[in-house]
């Protein structure tokens, strides 16, 4: 009697080769879910470990019998790098529905800060990772060539945290800049929803970065908010593609950077539907269906060579 195909599943570069090794022993097949990219570009010089890491894939990856990518530009990338005979299959970073029992009432309760201090307050929200390099500064700075009904809110923790309380302590003094830090993550959906444009903003440099595949767009959309994103190909794609927000270039300025969320505050009402259709066209079961699928296809090509 045949026995069932075996599937070692190995999730980002650092578990590629043990991937290899347990699929060998095992007499599996591997997939390799490569969500981070770690190819060598001209923007950044590589370090002895980063390269490290890319020897082991480079060498893993052309054995896998599935490879994942996160978005299509990373698939091309991977395929044409790595001289992979099929390209990867494409699983975006769309987080699947959570369902909370918490309430925006909740929320306001634990953290009254959030609460509108006047009717017409324009709520900025930026949640993850707290790195300068991520020109999240000048988010910050771009408070001071708006009027005062606007306010930002940061939520998360890293390693600038200090720095750019330091940059924004005058406009955290007035109340306009507001500092959650780390929070719990049921809870970043209504707090995210009680705010009204979203940033989503990533470094230029690294191709990780500018082939970013960020899930703050969804999450962002999911809430209802309208985005201002920096426009690496995969973002520019999505905010230019379905209108739900304004894009900011490398070298843009603080005061640039304040029009485009005027702009996109001053007309919140009208990204409803297209919103929506971003969210039609997004949705987590569908990059679900499509890796399955490609995973019963490799169990049937190995039933069939056995």
């Amino acid at each position: 009697r045949r026995e069932k195909p075996m599937v070692v599943v190995a999730e980002n570069f650092f578990t590629a080769l043990p991937g290899w090794i347990s699929a060998r022993h095992c007499k599996s097949l591997l997939i390799y879910d490569g969500y981070e990219l770690i190819i060598p570009d001209s923007t950044r010089r590589m370090s002895k470990r980063d390269r490290f890491w890319y020897l082991l894939e480079r060498w893993t990856v052309r054995r896998a019998d599935l490879v994942i990518a996160a978005n299509d530009e990373r698939a091309r990338l991977m395929a044409e790098h790595y001289c992979l005979n099929r390209t990867p299959v494409v699983m975006r970073n769309i987080p699947a529905s959570t369902n909370t029992k918490a309430r925006k009432e909740d929320v306001l309760q634990q953290f009254p800060v959030l609460s509108r201090r006047t009717a017409d307050e324009v709520l900025i929200i930026y949640q993850g990772d707290i790195s300068l390099s991520r020109g999240i500064d000048r988010f910050v700075r771009a408070l001071t060539y708006l009027g005062p009904e606007y306010r930002m809110v940061i939520v998360g923790g890293g390693p600038d945290l200090d720095r750019l309380r330091e940059i924004g302590r005058p406009l955290e003094s007035e109340g306009r800049l507001v500092m959650l830090g780390r929070v719990e993550h049921r809870l970043l959906p209504l707090i995210t929803a009680v705010a009204d444009v979203g940033v989503v903003t990533y470094p230029f440099q690294g191709l990780n970065n500018i082939y970013c595949a960020p899930n703050k767009l969804f999450e962002c959309a999911r809430a209802g908010l309208p985005v201002v994103a920096t426009n690496q190909p995969p973002l520019r794609r999505s905010v230019e593609n379905y209108g739900i927000g304004r894009l900011i270039g490398e070298h843009d300025s603080a005061e640039e950077t304040a029009r485009a969320i005027r702009e996109v505050a001053e007309n919140k009402s009208q990204y409803g539907k297209a919103l929506g259709r971003f969210l039609e066209d997004h949705r987590w079961e569908d990059e679900a269906e499509r890796v399955r699928a490609a995973i019963v296809s490799i169990l049937t090509e190995s039933r069939c060579t056995q």
